[in-house]
């Protein structure tokens, strides 16, 4: 089983005792490896809500690991009870995760996400085997099964119920995967040559009302849990900020988020003073710069050029600015800064320059610089207004 959080690809193994192996995505190399207790074998199926990774074994009865991403342990393990076994499949709405089950007939566990407790439990109707797949929306959870022809059935979260079944024609074998846009629901299925079928998901202002209320009673239920530790004291109110930061940092994308609402990190003053001190650095050092071309045409982007190898720099450093040499008169540029490896690129950074003279040379430096981890490649490239043009660039940065 396959799962990735957007930071990091994690890969569950079929051995006794299971393993899960944690893939840094830039570099595409092994970080960690976790290895489960004696009886927790044989990795089914993953799932991550940002803060944990959750899975679920090939045992009998059935097992879901809780794992801590930041630390990469197993922090809790739920074990079902008899005849629960297999957990073929996992899906989370971010307040209960569902466990798809591998019986006959098939069976669709609830689960509590903050109390990693049995919610409820909800038994498929004869001859509807193996829950293979599983997806919610939010209001609706769909599940669908390993038998032939395939199936789909629609459960109501709040109730926990079945209220609709889809039966497929002959031919249309068991569902592998299901996936929803909000207007259908899409099946790949198991059949030679293979089929993806497609069943429209009837909207209306009586689930659009759920889906609201729903939200309102999880946003309920958070703010009472985090009402509960301010009344608890400062140790408590404490945990409940720790809590939030790692989420906050697993998410990665959050940071957006702290910057729309205004929310700047309470170190900013510390971050500030790390850039006025420590050495400075230009690369290259003590030679010409380097030189980007633009594309063909008014702002097409040039290839990529190499300015910091991959593990050349062996300590977490800040990218302060650009030294710029414009090689041709009146030409607006657009120069792209960018962590990753070749082909896999992803820009941190993207500054305009101009002059009115040609071989002129200017400083850019960065009001706020930016962070880079110890060993992480940076490229950069070029392109302008008019196109197949060139600028002459080298990369300030400090410890």
């Amino acid at each position: 089983s396959l799962f990735s959080d957007g930071s990091y690809l994690y890969a569950g193994l079929i051995t006794s005792p299971a393993k899960i192996i944690k893939i840094d995505l830039l570099t595409f190399t092994k970080v960690s490896t976790l290895t489960l207790d004696i009886g927790e074998n044989n990795v089914q199926s993953l799932f991550s809500d940002g803060s944990y990774l959750y899975a679920g074994l090939s045992t009998s009865p059935g097992k879901v690991v809780k794992i801590d991403l930041t630390t990469f342990t197993s922090i809790s393990t739920l074990t079902f009870g008899a005849s629960k076994d297999i957990v073929n499949t996992l899906f989370s709405d971010g307040l209960y995760l569902y466990a798809g089950l591998a019986t006959e007939p098939g069976i669709i566990i609830k689960i509590d996400i903050y109390t990693f407790t049995e919610k409820s439990v909800l038994t498929c109707a004869v001859g509807d085997n193996y829950v293979i797949p599983l997806f919610s929306d939010g209001t609706y959870l769909y599940a669908g099964f390993g038998i032939n022809p395939g199936k789909i059935v629609k459960i109501d979260i709040a109730t926990f119920t079945i209220i609709t079944t889809s039966s497929f024609a002959v031919g249309e074998n068991a569902a592998m995967a299901l996936f929803s846009d909000g207007t259908y629901i899409y099946g790949g299925l198991e059949s030679t040559p293979g089929k993806i079928i497609r069943r429209y998901i009837i909207p209306s202002a009586d689930s659009h009302q759920r889906k609201i209320d729903l939200i309102e009673n999880r946003l309920t239920a958070a703010r009472a849990g985090y009402l509960d530790n301010l009344s608890a004291g400062a140790v408590a109110l404490q945990s409940s900020v720790d809590d939030l930061e790692t989420r906050l940092t697993a998410a990665r994308a959050g940071y957006l988020d702290e910057l729309a609402a205004a929310n700047i990190p309470a170190d900013i003053d510390t971050v500030l003073e790390q850039v006025h001190t420590g050495t400075y650095y230009m690369v290259p050092s003590n030679a010409a710069p380097i030189s980007l071309q633009s594309a063909a045409g008014a702002y097409n982007k040039g290839n990529y050029v190499e300015i910091i190898p991959v593990n050349s720099i062996g300590f977490t450093y800040y990218i302060v600015g650009i030294y710029i040499n414009i090689q041709t008169a009146g030409v607006d540029y657009e120069i792209d800064v960018a962590t990753g490896l070749a082909a896999s690129e992803i820009i941190i950074a993207t500054e305009s320059a101009s002059y009115s003279s040609a071989n002129r040379s200017f400083d850019m430096i960065f009001p706020i610089p930016i962070k880079v981890a110890a060993n992480t490649r940076i490229s950069m490239r070029c392109s302008d207004a008019a196109g197949s043009n060139i600028v002459k660039v080298k990369l300030r940065y400090k410890d």
